[in-house]
């Protein structure tokens, strides 16, 4: 967003604040709602569970968490699944 908005403070007045308030919903958008459904669908996980795999990877270990908890929560997903569920049934 950097680079927009240095352009946008180049044209002035309320388009530094337009552009910021486009980023900010467009960034939100994408992490709350397109990610969870997306990647979910890849590797078959709920959404609501990536989406807190995201934001509770974020809150213990910043960007990095939310990276690599949501793979950590798919494979434990599938563990459980195919050592725990499936012999039951």
């Amino acid at each position: 967003s950097i680079p927009a908005l240095i352009v946008a403070t180049a044209q002035g007045g309320w388009t530094v604040l337009w552009v910021l308030l486009l980023f900010v919903v467009i960034q939100n958008l994408e992490t709350y709602v397109l990610d969870p459904l997306l990647v979910g669908n890849t590797v078959r996980l709920h959404p609501l569970y990536q989406l807190l795999a995201v934001i509770g990877g974020a809150q213990v270990l910043g960007i990095l968490g939310a990276l690599i908890v949501p793979p950590w929560v798919a494979g434990a997903a599938t563990l459980i699944e195919n050592l725990y569920l499936k012999p039951k049934a």
